[in-house]
């Protein structure tokens, strides 16, 4: 019974530090209020996922990968504005190497989210919004930094009993990684066209792209796919929207501090228990998060109808995403199956 109760203790103790630290994000990024704010939450809840606190030396890569990341993007967008199909054709370059980049190296999570976020997002901002491009570019840095610091502040609260060693960096085969780099831009590229070519200002539903492709297993599958589009709209889209008619009918800082907190408590006991349905919950978390940080921070957002709207587009986003992963399995399953049955098509393939 002994070896229960302090497994029991682990798990709350647990618990407890995942929902105050992402609490404590969200109400931190809603009184403060830089660009990009709202990301702040779902950051911090990827560090506090982890079973110990993110290494100093970790997050000064992190940092310094995102940092770059912004200004490749920048320099791409500024210098080769004039020319758009080399344009396009360079950041498809720039970001296959990224994503490449990621993968060989092993990364942190979050570390490939600020690189994608500010890969993606610089040369958007300045060929539609210019004059808001160095602000959104200083907010990344400043999603990360306060991230990190909440999460810091998180496990000296509830410290972890015995922190274990540290995993030693995931390495993936060169073969494999081309592989996948190629199959992640091939995902983002044509989303990325799309709000260059119409101009698209909501910058949520490409954040929300990029984190659901990024997040969502190489190999794609149906069936990932349709367990995402639940935690996202079922559990994320219907939670917000109660949450978001709740604080219409109650607009306190306290209310919404303990409406945040016991959500957090209650996604974050499930997503840490693990089990099958541990992705249902986190999709439907970040969604939550995402959603109802962007609408409380956005002055466009005033009715439930636009609040509709914008999740609306993130739906589409997210059915974009699915699509493009199933498309390329089918491809792929097609070319590997006219290999098998064609001679030439196999000698080709060497």
């Amino acid at each position: 019974m002994a070896g229960t109760s302090g497994i029991q203790d682990i798990d709350l103790k647990r618990v407890l530090r995942f929902a105050c630290g992402v609490s404590c994000a969200f109400l931190i990024a809603q009184l403060l209020a830089w660009p990009l704010a709202y990301v702040t939450p779902v950051l911090t809840a990827l560090l506090l996922l982890d079973p110990a606190p993110l290494a100093l030396r970790t997050a000064g890569k992190v940092l310094v990968t995102a940092v770059m990341s912004i200004l490749a993007g920048y320099l791409i967008a500024t210098g080769l504005t004039p020319y758009p199909i080399i344009f396009i054709l360079a950041f498809g370059l720039l970001l296959f190497r990224l994503y490449l980049y990621l993968l060989m190296s092993g990364a942190h999570f979050i570390g490939i989210t600020g690189a994608l976020l500010g890969c993606l997002l610089m040369p958007v901002l300045v060929r539609v919004h210019p004059d808001v491009a160095a602000g959104v570019a200083l907010g990344i840095v400043v999603d990360l930094g306060v991230a990190m610091m909440i999460s810091w502040v998180s496990f000296a609260l509830f410290p972890v009993r015995s922190v274990p060693t540290a995993p030693s960096a995931k390495t993936i085969p060169l073969a494999i990684a081309l592989g996948l780099s190629a199959r992640l831009t091939w995902v983002a590229m044509p989303l990325f066209v799309a709000f260059l070519v119409f101009e698209w200002t909501n910058a949520l539903t490409l954040i929300f792209a990029v984190l659901f492709a990024t997040g969502m297993n190489s190999q794609g599958g149906a069936a990932q796919g349709i367990t995402s589009l639940i935690g996202n709209v079922l559990l994320g889209g219907a939670t917000m929207l109660l949450c978001y008619e709740l604080l219409v009918a109650a607009p306190f800082l306290p209310f919404l501090g303990l409406m945040i907190m016991t959500l957090c408590v209650i996604f974050g006991a499930q997503i840490l228990k693990g089990g099958r349905h541990r992705q249902i919950w986190w999709s439907g978390l970040s969604a939550l998060l995402l959603l109802l940080g962007s609408a409380l921070a956005s002055e466009d957002v005033t009715t439930t109808g636009k609040l509709i709207d914008r999740g609306g587009m993130i739906l589409l986003a997210t059915l974009y995403v699915v699509f493009a992963y199933n498309f390329l399995d089918l491809v792929e399953h097609a070319l590997t199956k006219l290999r098998t049955k064609d001679p030439f098509m196999k000698v080709a393939g060497q």
